[in-house]
């Protein structure tokens, strides 16, 4: 057992891949991610996770602001025992549904690989795969249902689909998003951030590729 941030996760968990284990090891796991979720996320916020990984973000929110103010989602079925075990060493019990988060709640094709970090519905190039159909909850619904005030999202280059016109934030004041130009090109970051420019929000913050947006 590991401890990042306060929050404690079991790194030797058979479901966890060797490179997200060398990245506990190393302390650098969802640093940057991690780091603007503790300097940024307030008492009152209610959250939305879209891509939870291992749970780790999930359960720094919960100590945070309260298992009931968090609402996770996972694509990767596979991960499930390893985010239940974490939750359960941190004794925290945020909402967490074992679907992808998309625009219009279909099912997706997930591609997945050996190493979790590289598992995606965005076919990669240069990385082996198998291919898993999973539901999906549409953002628009969570957004009308959860009425979260910040989302929190890492979901491999997805964020440019997800977030971008036609989209109602509603009650949205911050969004942190782990961005990948590496996956979906400098130019469709660009139009996200235009879009979110246009929706009210202005960049506040960013450590590596993690961006905080705020209004």
């Amino acid at each position: 057992m590991i401890c990042l941030s306060g929050v404690s996760l079991d790194a030797r968990h058979p479901g966890i891949s060797r490179m997200v284990r060398n990245q506990l090891y190393r302390g650098t796991y969802e640093m940057s991610e991690s780091l603007l979720v503790r300097k940024y996320l307030q008492y009152s916020d209610r959250v939305v996770e879209a891509g939870c990984g291992i749970g780790f973000i999930g359960c720094l929110c919960a100590q945070t602001i309260g298992s009931e103010s968090v609402y996770s989602y996972e694509a990767n079925p596979a991960l499930e025992s390893v985010i239940r075990a974490n939750y359960n060493l941190n004794q925290v019990n945020p909402s967490l549904k074992m679907h992808a988060v998309t625009r219009d709640g279909a099912d997706v094709d997930l591609h997945v690989a050996d190493n979790q970090i590289s598992t995606s519905a965005i076919l990669r190039d240069n990385v082996k795969t198998s291919h898993l159909s999973v539901k999906s909850s549409s953002l628009c619904g969570i957004l009308i249902e959860i009425k979260p005030s910040v989302l929190v999202m890492d979901v491999e280059g997805l964020e440019v689909d997800l977030l971008a016109s036609p989209l109602d934030l509603g009650g949205v004041r911050m969004i942190i998003v782990e961005t990948h130009p590496h996956i979906v090109g400098t130019s469709k970051i660009e139009a996200m951030n235009d879009f979110l420019r246009i929706s009210g929000f202005r960049i506040a913050d960013c450590s590596g590729k993690v961006v905080v947006y705020v209004r």
